[in-house]
């Protein structure tokens, strides 16, 4: 489970930013009405970020992508690439100063601490700790220590790591991670760690769905029956006029994607065939609900998937995630894509996230919303968030820097409403709106 993330000099984010999944207030009531014990025990299951448009939401998202894609991917990147670099730009200072990054996580029992800093598109530090907790005082150990001396890069590794280092040592480049190369290598002492970053999961992107839907849900669909029912279930309390759901082959390939293959044959490009083929083959197939009819009876009448809503094709596209989250204990992280779903739809899937029955797992989820309903009680039937677990994001007027603020550094009792606080303006976070003007 992610326990923190702190990021410095990204974008909007100069100074060091955390966000911490760690329940500050261990032993404090719960002010959610789940009936059970909450999912995650003293780590959060759940962040939700809350801010005006450009103050660094969507950058504090997009930070943790880079992170995951430096170590699954750096390993493999053309030896004299440099590594893309996002600093700071409205500060001179910081534009050549190094993106560094810190990942606090738990794989199973043991506790991790891995950071690196990046400079001039090359890694410069990257170390590997491990929290050694004892009854009576915690303490860590370096697995490994990566620096730079001139152009030569030096790995010290701890003895209990054993087997092929110098190799992978050796074959570590400056813009490559040595947890990356190490997992390219298939070095099985850090195979653990490498899979939890791995298996970080990021939303589809609103604005970036397409008519197609997600193969991911496809396949699960076709090749896993608890899938289906699952999502099966989760389409129909979503849409009360659908009554069933099922696979379809279309007859007809586009026209579009069949004139570009033919295309690629005579160019022999091998990279361009085999991503037209494969959407080609997501093309193909397609979910058909079923939806209440006064003419067809109990069955309902199927509607092409084009003409769905927008909110129906996202949460198809969400779903297979959602169900691979909750099933093995993943992080799902979104930025903005439910702010299409019906605040009952994010409601819910909130709650299965929050139930250590229906997460026994702990799985969780991250993301950005400027659904205010979310932070308070919901007419009275109660408050979905713990107080831990609502985070802002606010831009500097004078510097254009991003802060990250957890709503527990302001001072509010447990029962008050949240929602009111922020609306009024009393926990930042908050755009500064005028009228618009007036057009001649």
């Amino acid at each position: 489970m992610l326990l923190s993330f702190t990021v410095s000099n990204f974008c909007s984010i100069r100074n060091a930013q955390t966000l911490s999944m760690l329940r500050p207030g261990q032993g404090t009531t719960s002010r959610l009405a789940l009936g059970e014990d909450p999912a995650g025990g003293d780590i959060s299951p759940l962040a939700v970020i809350f801010g005006a448009n450009a103050s660094g939401k969507s950058t504090l998202i997009a930070a943790m992508s880079y992170t995951m894609w430096l170590v699954t991917s750096s390993a493999t990147r053309e030896a004299t690439k440099p590594l893309p670099m996002h600093p700071f730009l409205l500060d001179d200072q910081f534009k050549f100063e190094p993106f560094s990054v810190e990942t606090r996580f738990t794989c199973g029992e043991r506790e991790f601490i891995y950071a690196f800093t990046v400079t001039n598109g090359e890694i410069n530090t990257e170390n590997l700790r491990e929290v050694i907790r004892r009854p009576t005082r915690s303490s860590t150990q370096t697995l490994f220590n990566r620096t730079m001396q001139g152009e030569t890069i030096q790995v010290t590794t701890a003895p209990t790591l054993k087997g092929h280092k110098r190799t992978i040592i050796a074959a570590t480049r400056p813009n490559s991670l040595f947890l990356s190369k190490a997992a390219q290598e298939n070095y099985l002492p850090l195979m653990d760690v490498y899979r939890w970053f791995a298996d970080f999961t990021f939303g589809v992107g609103r604005g970036s769905l397409a008519t197609t839907p997600t193969q991911s849900s496809l396949d699960r669909f076709e090749s896993d029956p608890e899938f289906a029912a699952w999502v099966a279930d989760l389409l129909l309390q979503a849409d009360l006029g659908v009554t069933d759901i099922r696979l379809s082959t279309a007859s007809r390939p586009p026209k579009h994607l069949v004139s570009a293959l033919t295309a690629a044959m005579e160019t022999e490009d091998p990279n361009e065939i085999a991503r037209i083929e494969e959407e080609l083959a997501r093309s193909s197939r397609h979910p058909i609900l079923n939806h209440r009819s006064v003419t067809a009876g109990t069955l309902g009448h199927p509607l092409p998937w084009n003409t769905e809503s927008k909110g129906t094709h996202l949460l198809w596209d969400l779903s297979s995630d959602l169900y691979q989250a909750l099933k093995t204990g993943r992080t799902f992280i979104m930025d903005d894509e439910l702010s299409d779903m019906h605040p009952l739809i994010v409601k819910s899937i909130i709650q299965a996230f929050q139930s250590s029955t229906s997460n026994p797992h702990g799985a969780q989820l991250i993301f950005t919303s400027h659904d205010v309903t979310l932070l308070g009680t919901w007419a009275g039937q109660g408050y979905q968030l713990e107080r831990d677990q609502i985070w802002f994001t606010e831009k500097d007027y004078a510097s254009g820097a991003t802060s990250i603020i957890p709503l527990t550094n302001f001072r509010t009792r447990k029962d008050e409403d949240t929602e009111r606080l922020y609306l009024q303006g009393r926990l930042g976070g908050m755009p500064v709106v005028g009228y618009l003007p007036p057009v001649d």
